[in-house]
């Protein structure tokens, strides 16, 4: 089964891997997201494979499939390339890629602090456990975790905008269209995927 390392390494490419087709969640030891991790280990992870992260966006588990979709803007150069990656439940569904400039991914990150229901939490990880509402059901407690290391000061905004009214709701998903717009797809589920080195 894919591991979280695999995860990883398929946000960093924007056309897909040998694994693209491999996630299942329902399966024993399948890789599954979890905001939090993911915001703390995938920086660095991608710093080893010689990528520079501008910015994450992680916005889930949302709808009936608890999809999660994670945005990763690398930078490229002069430009920001934007991976995308569409996760529900089971399966590795979508891959998505597309280039910005820095100015259009900083706008486009620091935009999601106005979006009503989204609030600043601060620059620490490591604290947003304890500010986070208590229950057992761990990453639902929020659905949308920003890192914005263009601008350290404002580390990260989490909300929980799919508990809120439909007018917070629908400013996010027209803010989340308009990055979609820009991207081209890479990979749906089903497509044929490279074989894997042995």
């Amino acid at each position: 089964m894919p591991t979280r390392e695999d995860f990883f390494r398929e946000v960093l490419a924007p056309r897909p891997l040998a694994t693209s087709a491999s996630f299942h969640d329902g399966a024993p030891d399948s890789y599954h997201v979890d905001k939090i991790e993911f915001w703390e280990e995938f920086p660095s992870f991608a710093r080893g494979a010689g990528h520079q992260v501008r910015g994450l966006a992680i916005f889930g588990p949302t709808g009936p499939l608890w999809a999660y979709y994670v945005f990763a803007f690398l930078e490229e150069g002069e430009r920001v390339r934007v991976n995308q990656v569409v996760f529900p439940h089971a399966r590795l569904t979508v891959k998505q890629t597309g280039v910005l400039s820095r100015a259009e991914a900083e706008q486009w990150l620091s935009k999601l602090s106005s979006v009503p229901g989204v609030r600043e939490i601060g620059p620490d990880p490591k604290s947003l456990a304890g500010r986070l509402p208590p229950n057992d059901f761990g990453d639902f407690r929020f659905d949308l975790l920003v890192l914005h290391p263009m601008d350290p000061t404002r580390a990260f905004i989490s909300g929980e905008l799919t508990k809120g009214p439909q007018t917070e709701r629908s400013e996010l998903y027209a803010h989340l269209n308009a990055l979609l717009s820009r991207l081209e797809p890479t990979y749906k589920h089903g497509d044929s995927v490279p074989t894997r080195e042995r």
